[in-house]
């Protein structure tokens, strides 16, 4: 699936990410429908988004913060530094690397499990 950024670059997902998202709702919606509505102005989408956020208990979660969270569990999946950029649309890596926050302790476990296999 294609989307087009700010810069009019094309962003693609994952293959079938989506599609397979969808179909397993409840109610399968159509997977060519925009999954949130065209508003003229898009701080409706993040005030709406805002206020539900502090409603089930997450006050100060940002629509925005979800970019965050994607390339943060990404990074931790292992997926390469290169894929999480395509995914965000990032020219840049160093853009990315502001985008990825990994646990405490991820790195030390990562280095010793690379450590340990190295000595074998």
């Amino acid at each position: 699936m294609a989307t087009t950024t700010k810069p009019f670059r094309v962003k693609y997902a994952p293959p079938g990410m989506l599609t397979d998202l969808l179909a397993a709702l409840p109610h399968p919606l159509d997977p060519a429908a925009f999954v949130f509505p065209r508003y003229e102005n898009p701080g409706v989408l993040t005030r709406a988004f805002t206020r539900h956020a502090a409603r089930v208990g997450l006050p100060g979660l940002t629509f925005h913060d979800l970019r965050h969270d994607a390339a943060s569990t990404l990074t931790a999946a292992g997926v390469s530094q290169r894929a999480v950029m395509e995914v965000l649309g990032h020219r840049d890596p160093r853009m990315t690397i502001r985008y990825q926050h990994l646990a405490p302790g991820t790195c030390v476990t990562r280095c010793g499990r690379w450590n340990g296999a190295e000595r074998r």
